[in-house]
């Protein structure tokens, strides 16, 4: 797992930094204040994962491109939003997390992300709470409206990004044909497939990453019973899109 943790200096952002390198995952921590870099790094001693830090106030994050030119720099897998400001709460909180989250949701090697939101970043208490969650939701929204405001604009963003990425949309003929032929022109294209509309890369470039990184869809797919002695490894059954 590669991840890009933004916020990194925040009190969870370390606290899943050490669990993270733990696991072994490779982690690029986002910091804004230099002075930071020793302690952030100290982390991963003894650690098996490997941990970088990053430079970068998102005071100067403006849009979703000036995301993305960070995330090709660091090539995540997963992303975490774990930032927040007193003093910036629109700009951070709001702005910065929605930059990020276009971003994220439109660069199709990231496949997960994580919000780290406010507790009282609902439209409504929750059904399940009881007397005193409720009351601690109202305590807490009236103490901190802006954040609470912020990070439910944040969430829901985050929310109809998601949704937007993985709705099924229709693929064009000619999409299809364009794909099933580079695949053809390639020795090394194995394995099952999923085609998508919407991805934002170019053809070649889309085969090439799906060649690179191994990326098969048959998981949880009964291959065995599929009427043929398969090999699960990508070499010996034919690729599908």
């Amino acid at each position: 797992m590669r991840v890009l943790v933004f916020g990194g200096n925040g009190r969870i952002a370390r606290s899943m930094t050490q669990l993270m390198l733990a696991r072994a995952w490779d982690v690029t921590s986002v910091i804004r204040n230099p002075r930071q870099e020793a302690n952030i790094l100290a982390l991963g001693q003894g650690q098996p994962g490997h941990i970088d830090v990053l430079h970068y106030d998102l005071h100067d994050l403006k849009t979703s491109t000036e995301a993305v030119e960070i995330l090709d720099k660091t090539n995540p897998t997963c992303v975490i939003f774990a930032a927040g400001s007193f003093s910036s709460v629109y700009q951070i909180d709001r702005d910065a997390a929605k930059s990020i989250i276009k971003a994220a949701t439109t660069t199709t090697s990231v496949l997960k992300f994580l919000m780290i939101s406010f507790p009282a970043a609902r439209r409504t208490p929750a059904p399940w709470w009881d007397d005193k969650d409720i009351r601690n939701y109202h305590a807490e929204k009236s103490s901190y409206p802006d954040i609470a405001e912020a990070k439910i604009q944040a969430d829901e963003y985050l929310i109809a990004m998601t949704n937007a990425r993985h709705g099924v949309r229709q693929v064009s003929i000619a999409d299809v044909a364009a794909v099933a032929v580079e695949m053809l022109s390639r020795d090394d294209v194995c394995g099952w497939v999923d085609l998508l509309e919407g991805g934002g890369e170019g053809i070649a470039e889309a085969v090439e990453r799906v060649v690179r990184d191994r990326v098969d869809c048959v998981e949880r797919e009964d291959v065995g019973a599929m009427g043929g002695p398969f090999n699960l490894d990508l070499a010996h059954y034919p690729a599908r899109i």
